[in-house]
């Protein structure tokens, strides 16, 4: 068993778990205070469990997730790059359920 291969999976796991932080916060919180709330035309997506955005959104959250299994740290080597990288997976997941 090697020890050190095993904690490289461990920090990917751990800072793949703190990327989804910021968009899980964003959509619990928008889900009942943002525009989806208010009825705005741009944020029909909210209910539409079955939209294009959804089914988008999930494939991205898949293939996030393959790469903490079978993937590289890469962006995810500092804790500046895992923010940097949340921020803009929020960006796109909340992109994609708002606008398809």
């Amino acid at each position: 068993v090697d020890v050190r291969e095993h904690a490289a999976k461990a920090l990917l796991a751990s800072r793949t778990n703190t990327l989804f932080s910021l968009p899980t916060i964003y959509f619990m919180i928008a889900h009942m205070h943002g525009a989806g709330a208010a009825g705005s035309k741009y944020m029909t997506g909210w209910s539409d469990l079955g939209g294009p955005g959804t089914w988008i959104g999930l494939l991205v959250i898949l293939a996030v997730e393959a790469n903490a299994l079978w993937g590289k740290v890469g962006p995810l080597a500092t804790v500046k790059g895992v923010i940097a990288a949340s921020v803009a997976l929020t960006v796109v997941l909340g992109g994609l359920v708002a606008l398809l």
